[in-house]
């Protein structure tokens, strides 16, 4: 890779990151919306866009898209990286024009990066500073203390105190596998939380459903197949392939929806979603807010368990800690007035 693309990657990850191409992406979105076919839409994109970057890559994806060549070719070039990547996959797809507008404007996607828990992490990470510098005090100052008496008065130790004053040699390497055995419970908390709630399948479940409510009706389960990738639905991918290829081999939906192991839920509100276009949008929007509320009530009880997790973490090594304090002081007032 030369240096001038490496640079260009790094520029396109730092606008995308940042969502300073935002603006040129919904833009061009509604205009594939209102039916503009893709060459002319990125054409009016690479006028109006304030990003250079932008500017360049739609104005070559539209000049090559006119000359002929598919959209797949097109939006698989480097310098289409400026593109976020799951806007490139919209716009190198099979699906229709007017299509891929709805998904890159309308589709309300959620990533599961939206539910970071940062603002969680506080209570643990003031926690676990505190405890460190309790630990890093009581390792310089106070066990160093106890084991110059302990050899001074030639007091017999349990082998649990003795374990704890020999840590003080290395405490530091100590204190660090306390970090991380920390930081591994916390990270275990969320696996299993998650996992026991159900947060990922979910979230994909979600996701679907708020796609087909922008879709046409005749497009729902070609969207689906198309759409089933990993990018997109983690956790369900394999699944909604499956059962939106089983739907268009002429499968009946309870079939399908069995076969591809999909949620009996779902699996009623893509029925109705691929064979009643009476209105069905309102409620396939409000089964997606239902869903919407299942993964947020989901977060907040991953959030919940590392507080509680944390908390007992914590009680537990310095319930340790204090323990063998007063081991020391019963051992040193036996070995006194013995």
């Amino acid at each position: 890779m030369s240096l001038y693309s490496l640079a260009y990657k790094i520029e396109a990850f730092r606008y995308n990151m940042f969502g300073l191409n935002r603006e040129s992406i919904i833009q061009l979105g509604m205009l594939l919306r209102k039916n503009v076919p893709l060459a002319e839409a990125l054409y009016r994109v690479s006028q109006s866009a304030v990003s250079q970057r932008i500017k360049s890559a739609a104005a070559l994806a539209a000049r090559r898209l006119g000359s002929g060549e598919g959209c797949d070719k097109v939006f698989a070039a480097a310098e289409m990286a400026v593109f976020p990547a799951i806007t490139r996959y919209i716009l190198a797809s099979p699906l229709g024009d007017v299509t891929k507008g709805r998904l890159i404007a309308d589709w309300k996607y959620r990533d599961r990066r939206d539910f970071r828990l940062d603002t969680a992490l506080t209570y643990p990470a003031i926690s676990l500073g505190m405890a460190g510098l309790t630990s890093m005090s009581l390792y310089i100052f106070v066990f160093p203390q106890f084991r110059e008496i302990f050899a001074g008065l030639g007091v017999k130790s349990t082998p649990f105190v003795d374990w704890m004053l020999r840590r003080c040699d290395g405490f530091l390497l100590w204190d660090f596998a306390f970090v991380a055995g920390f930081v591994f419970l916390l990270q275990l908390v969320v696996y299993a939380t998650r996992h026991i709630s159900g947060f990922s399948q979910k979230l994909d479940e979600m996701n679907l459903l708020r796609m087909l409510a922008v879709l046409p009706l005749e497009e729902r389960v070609r969207a689906i197949e198309v759409m089933a990738v990993k990018s997109y639905f983690p956790a369900l991918h394999n699944r909604f392939r499956r059962f939106a290829q089983a739907l268009a081999s002429g499968s009946d939906i309870g079939t399908a929806g069995n076969a591809a192991g999909v949620s009996d839920m779902l699996t009623w509100f893509i029925g109705l979603a691929i064979n009643d276009d009476s209105g069905e949008t309102t409620l396939l929007d409000e089964a997606a807010d239902y869903c919407n509320a299942s993964v947020e009530s989901s977060a907040a009880k991953t959030v919940s368990m590392l507080e509680v997790a944390s908390t007992l973490f914590l009680a537990v090594v310095f319930g340790t800690t204090a323990y063998a304090l007063v081991q020391m002081m019963i051992l040193i007032t036996e070995s006194t007035f013995s």
